[in-house]
Formats: structure tokens, C-alpha cells, sequence
């Protein structure tokens, strides 16, 4: 054998143990895969709160707030049929953020309405993470925007083995 056919069979071999190390993803249904896109879209709407900077207004917060609960009705309409219980986990840590982001006093500092919606954002994210795992979103895809790789429940892929000059 030459070095070349070892090289192709060494990476053919690689290959294979890589596709063995891939998680197999159960196919989405169409409600799945639309609630995943919904998902994503919610998880973009939560990530402008946590972005509000120095120029950012009360006003502004509460918009982005009553734009979450929107996307929220889009993500609960596709969702509600294959995870109920995670949706409604997500709908009610979303009332609590939109509540007390109505209730930050006109007057209230940027840095202070942050710090009183700041607890609520953690909860909704990690409602949103729940409900990601019970629809099988998978990383990498729908729904996995903004969200922090040490969030709970999420794992770097697996890296394919890279063969050194040796092999």
C-alpha cells in the first residue's frame, strides 16, 4: 500500500467514526420546525432588552418588551400542540418581564430598569432553552440565536478528529 491509499483510507476512516459521533436528530414535524423559527425569532426580541445601552430609553425597553409578548403569540401558536408545558413556562416568565418592564418608573435610569428586568430575562431565557429541548431544535439551527454556550442543556458539537502528520 502507498502512502496516498493510506492517507484516503485513514480519511475515510475518520470520516466514519465522525458520522457515528453525530447525535442522531429525529426528523421535525412542520410544527416543530415552525416553532423553531418562532423560537428564534422570540430569542431575538429578548436579546434587544439585554442589549438597552446608555442612549436607550424606559420607553424603548417597554417596546421591546411588548414585541417579545408578540413574537411570543406566534411561538405559543406553533408550539402549544407538541409542548404545552414548556410554552406556558415561557409565556408566564415573559408576563412577569413585560409587567415590570411596564412598571419602571418614567424617570428610572437605564441602569435601573435593567436591574429590575435583569432576574426576569435570565428566567425567560431559561424557559426559552426548556422548551428548545422539548422541540428538538438542535444546535447550530433554529433557535439558538443569542443563546450562550454555557447555557444549560447545550453542548459543543463534536469536532472531527484532524489527522497529524504522524497518522
Amino acid at each position: 500500500m502507498h502512502t496516498q491509499d493510506y492517507i484516503s483510507q485513514g480519511t475515510e476512516l475518520s470520516g466514519a467514526a465522525f458520522a457515528q459521533s453525530q447525535p442522531a436528530q429525529a426528523t421535525q414535524t412542520k410544527e416543530q420546525k415552525q416553532a423553531c423559527d418562532d423560537l428564534d425569532q422570540f430569542r431575538t426580541s429578548i436579546s434587544k432588552l439585554e442589549q438597552a445601552g446608555p442612549q436607550s430609553t424606559v420607553g424603548e425597553i417597554r417596546t421591546n418588551a411588548d414585541q417579545a409578548r408578540e413574537d411570543l403569540k406566534a411561538l405559543a401558536k406553533a408550539s402549544e400542540k407538541v409542548a404545552k408545558p414548556e410554552t406556558e413556562n415561557v409565556r408566564k416568565s415573559l408576563e412577569r418581564l413585560r409587567d415590570d418592564a411596564r412598571n419602571i418608573p418614567d424617570g428610572a435610569t437605564v441602569e435601573q430598569a435593567q436591574a429590575r428586568i435583569q432576574a426576569d430575562v435570565k428566567q425567560v431565557r431559561m424557559a426559552s432553552a426548556q422548551l428548545e429541548k422539548k422541540l428538538d431544535c438542535g444546535m447550530g439551527g433554529a433557535g439558538t440565536d443569542g443563546m450562550d454556550a454555557t447555557d444549560p442543556g447545550l453542548e459543543p458539537a463534536p469536532q472531527p478528529h484532524q489527522p497529524t502528520p504522524d497518522e
